[in-house]
């Protein structure tokens, strides 16, 4: 990987050859497509943790409580865990996108773990969801049938599935399976999404990048002070009567910005692109 460089009069700093620096999905930067990936982690997260709490679920018809509430809470931890980086993105802050994208990271996983073990739990009990079924359902019809004008109670054996109850289970089961596929791949993808962002930002953030790019290209012929200790020697008369590296700046920088090379670079500006 290359460090930063100053390529044009209107360019900003770039990284190149690093493979954080592609955008998000293809078509938007980093930093926008982590913001929309933090909020629908947010918006599945509530949707999620409502429904679970009031011991109802968006998928099955019928599962244990106790898949609810490990659903519920760790719907909880996602929304929190999103809502702190899509904070930092906000505000564009590394120590709280340093901690965020590793919570973020954590949490989908528990996240994708707790909805594969709900799915094994939901197929395990396949026939405690048709006993639900056939006691709902048999509720819900009228359970006399008229013969020969007179009314003569029936009940369905539950054996004949009259009411389609393994049919549902089926569908449900497969429509969770194909909506964990789609989860594990886009969060995932939206996880490294946030952590390339925040790399690229601790990079972008570095001061040493900068020194190196003024160092591997001899700008004002003279080294770099880091701040410590004296200041170093100025360079030979001979060497300073050269003005091509007198004059070996990056377009829209300063010869105070060898020192300081970040004072007059705004982030926002260099984040653009991320």
């Amino acid at each position: 990987m290359q460090n930063l460089f100053i390529s044009g009069l209107t360019e900003e700093p770039v990284i190149m050859e690093a493979s954080f620096t592609r955008k998000f999905c293809g078509i938007m930067s980093l930093r926008a497509g982590g913001a929309i990936a933090c909020l629908i982690w947010i918006g599945i997260g509530l949707y999620g943790c409502i429904l679970a709490f009031q011991f109802k679920s968006p998928l099955y018809s019928y599962i244990a409580e106790g898949a609810l509430i490990a659903q519920g809470i760790t719907c909880v931890f996602l929304v929190l865990a999103a809502g702190s980086a899509l904070a930092g993105l906000y505000l564009e802050s590394m120590l709280v996108l340093n901690h965020a994208h590793r919570v973020v990271w954590l949490t989908v996983i528990c996240f994708l773990v707790d909805f594969m073990v709900t799915i094994i739990v939901f197929g395990i009990g396949q026939q405690d969801n048709a006993n639900w079924c056939y006691e709902e359902s048999l509720g819900q019809v009228d359970d006399q049938v008229t013969l020969g004008g007179s009314a003569v109670n029936y009940t369905v054996p539950i054996n004949m599935d009259f009411y389609n109850c393994s049919k549902i289970w089926q569908d449900e089961l497969k429509f969770a399976i194909a909506l964990m596929i789609i989860f594990l791949i886009f969060f995932l993808y939206w996880a490294w999404c946030l952590w390339a962002y925040t790399q690229k930002l601790r990079i972008i953030l570095n001061p040493a990048n900068f020194k190196n790019y003024f160092i591997d290209n001899g700008a004002m012929g003279m080294p770099v002070h880091d701040g410590m200790g004296p200041p170093p020697m100025g360079p030979p008369m001979e060497y300073m009567n050269m003005p091509s590296q007198q004059n070996e700046l990056p377009p829209g920088a300063y010869p105070s910005d060898i020192e300081a090379p970040l004072t007059h670079i705004s982030l926002k500006m260099i984040s653009s692109r991320a």
